[in-house]
């Protein structure tokens, strides 16, 4: 018997279908089953799995999702924003006809 250590294989990085599985994941998420994305990325949903319990692909994975939340928040902030200063408007207004 020897007492040789294997090499350990490195993991190839992330290719284009990893990160199609990322993006498809952090942005329709809840809208796709993991088989349906699996099916658009050419894996099987077996494999999937297995790309989630990588570091880099969640590493990845919580940038893109950041990114995603970020946009979201500052569409809602500025609508927001749009629906309080039309409530201070239609406020003044009302004042100006001695309504309230």
């Amino acid at each position: 018997m020897t007492n040789k250590k294997r090499k350990r294989r490195a993991r190839p990085p992330l290719d284009e279908r990893h990160r199609l599985a990322i993006e498809m994941l952090a942005r329709k998420g809840v809208h796709y089953t993991m088989d349906e994305i699996a099916a658009l990325c050419g894996v099987d949903r077996r494999t999937l799995y297995r790309w989630r319990q990588r570091e880099d692909f969640n590493k990845e994975y919580e940038r893109v999702h950041r990114g995603f939340i970020s946009a979201i928040r500052r569409r809602h902030r500025s609508a927001v924003d749009w629906l309080a200063l039309s409530a201070d408007e239609i406020t003044e207004r009302c004042r100006m006809f001695g309504l309230i």
